[in-house]
């Protein structure tokens, strides 16, 4: 059924250990000056238990543009993670990366994979779209897969994770503004959703595109207008296959910031550590967005990555 398919989501039939993906987030300013930005994910994972850090070859390129007649700024990088080392660079060369917050995430999977965030119940994704409805099938992957469409419910999304956040007793939990849910719902005009699962109850399409009509002040930048339309869209491949994730091939003895340049390095190693966390994660979707909560809460409250890994590793 359409409601089966969409739990699939979150829930799929078979544990998705390894395989090709294709991850594009696009913004695009409606009125004011018309802002486009896009960021782009393509490559290979593969994964062995939970706790540990997964292997990746993740290729990143992001266009953006900021204020009236802005030309945008444009980079492209590569990240990649051999389970045990990080790696940032480029298609011709790649650079050893700090290895502090690469550990630290590491010991916050671990934690994780046997702790109570392990065993947080997942959303129902089913309960977040209204009207799904089953609008054909393709053949996605050498695999059948049924395509569900439906409107989004921002209200009960939102609804969904301030619940997860409130209900989160740890010293690091977030604190969630009152009226979240009404200025998300106020927010969002438009958001549908289209989905094709296949017979083995894996997502291998995802098209997510919203329509924002009153996006408050806080959230956007001073020169964005309010209105504004974002798609999400996200393909899976080769699901299960092995040997996907090559050697990434010989190092350079050179810093980073040397080779990509100080700002482009620091960028890659931020993305590096938010791969290593979040492929594969050692928990539910939900644990995950209440695990990154966590994290963010002690990035604010600490005095840099690696300090705040540890503490959310302890528990803190």
């Amino acid at each position: 059924t359409a409601e089966e398919a969409l739990r699939s989501i979150t829930s799929p039939g078979t544990r998705v250990q390894s395989g090709r993906f294709e991850l594009d987030f696009e913004y695009r300013e409606i009125g004011g000056g018309r802002e486009h930005d896009l960021t782009q994910l393509s490559g290979s994972f593969e994964c062995g238990c939970k706790a540990d850090v997964p292997k990746f070859d993740i290729a990143v390129t992001g266009h953006n543009e900021d204020g009236y007649r802005d030309k945008g700024d444009d980079t492209a990088y590569r990240i990649v993670s051999t389970g045990e080392k990080g790696l940032v660079g480029d298609d011709e060369a790649l650079y050893e990366a700090n290895q502090g917050p690469f550990k630290g995430i590491a010991a916050i999977r671990a934690t994780v994979a046997s702790g109570p965030l392990a065993n947080q119940p997942d959303f129902d994704v089913a309960r977040w779209v209204t009207d799904p409805r089953i609008v054909g099938t393709d053949t996605l992957d050498g695999v059948e897969a049924t395509h569900v469409r439906g409107d989004l419910s921002a209200r009960r999304v939102a609804s969904d994770v301030v619940k997860l956040l409130r209900a989160d007793s740890t010293s690091a939990a977030v604190d969630v503004p009152q009226g979240t849910v009404r200025t998300v719902e106020r927010a969002i005009a438009t958001s549908r959703v289209d989905a094709w699962v296949g017979s083995d109850r894996v997502v291998r399409r995802l098209e997510l595109r919203v329509r924002a009509g009153d996006i408050p002040r806080p959230l956007r930048e001073a020169n964005d207008a309010p209105r504004g339309s974002f798609r999400l869209s996200f393909r899976l491949s080769d699901v299960n296959k092995p040997g996907l994730v090559d050697s990434p091939g010989p190092v350079s003895s050179e810093p980073a910031a040397k080779g990509m340049g100080a700002g482009t390095a620091r960028a890659a190693q931020t993305n590096l550590a938010v791969g290593a966390l979040l492929v594969n994660s050692p928990t539910s979707f939900a644990g995950t967005t209440g695990l990154v909560a966590r994290l963010l809460n002690a990035g604010q409250q600490g005095k840099g990555a690696k300090q705040s890994a540890k503490a959310v590793a302890d528990g803190k």
